[in-house]
């Protein structure tokens, strides 16, 4: 009994050994990406000055966090939505008003992406082009520079990044709920950066509709749904702000129209 018990665990280690080696690649990318995205992090200061200022006054009320403004009495909103704000202000929340607590969410975010990109390759190709994908996101410069930088592309990466996983998903499954997922993540990502977060709209559903094993009719159906997800969720807070008296709220900075619709689809 003793001897069995000894092979076990002898088993169990060589198993615990094999799968450290079969994963070292990407441990060793994870470990230099955040290496690259956080490494003197605290040198960066503040960052973009005009965004970092709209989060210290949008962390002094929720009149001025609710509407993105960028001034604590709510004169005047910024020219971007409010989510990817709203995300470095709760980080300021916990952490303190400074520069680590302000890039700290976009340096994770894309950590994260870096990670994902490879799960989603290895899942569906090979190990080989899974290290590969990964190891190509984790060194672009552009990547590095954005995630140790407040401009919130880090995060909205991260957005299409889950709703590129979830879009194969939905193909692969015929799944409309992963559809939709794949719509609730673009859309949090349209209330990160506006219509930058549709760039992969047509991409996801070109895909569900080729792949998809659903007849013809079901798909187009699922895509119906999904895209009143998509817009239901993506111009929530535009028409909150917009129907919302101008005198009660903040003007919409750059809009040139008082409106967070026209900001959207216009000057954004």
């Amino acid at each position: 009994m003793h001897r069995e018990n000894e092979c076990s665990g002898n088993q169990k280690v060589d198993i615990v050994n094999a799968r450290i080696k079969s994963e070292l690649p990407i441990i060793l990318i994870m470990i230099s990406s955040i290496f690259i995205y956080t490494w003197k992090l605290w040198g960066e200061g503040l960052s973009n000055l005009f965004y970092s200022a709209s989060v210290f006054s949008m962390g002094q009320n929720l009149h001025a966090f609710f509407f993105n403004s960028i001034d604590s009495v709510g004169f005047i909103s910024i020219d971007k939505p409010p989510l990817g704000l709203w995300i470095q202000v709760i980080s300021t929340k916990v952490l303190g008003f400074n520069g680590v607590a302000i890039l700290l969410p976009e340096a994770l975010s894309g950590i994260l992406s870096v990670f994902l990109v490879y799960r989603i390759i290895d899942k569906r190709f090979s190990r080989t082009a899974a290290v590969a994908s990964a190891l190509v996101l984790a060194f672009t410069p552009i990547l590095a520079a954005v995630c140790r930088n407040s401009t919130i592309d880090g995060i909205l990466i991260l957005l299409l990044v889950l709703a590129s996983w979830q879009a194969l998903l939905a193909a692969e499954n015929s799944s409309l709920k992963h559809l939709a997922l794949a719509s609730v993540f673009i859309g949090l990502g349209f209330n990160v950066k506006s219509l930058q977060a549709y760039m992969i709209v047509p991409a996801v559903y070109l895909t569900y509709l080729v792949c998809s094993k659903e007849t013809m009719i079901r798909r187009f159906l699922s895509c119906f749904v999904s895209v009143a997800v998509l817009l239901i969720l993506s111009f929530s807070w535009v028409m909150a702000v917009d129907l919302t008296p101008a005198e009660n709220r903040p003007y919409v900075g750059s809009s040139g129209t008082n409106s967070e619709l026209s900001l959207a689809l216009g000057n954004n």
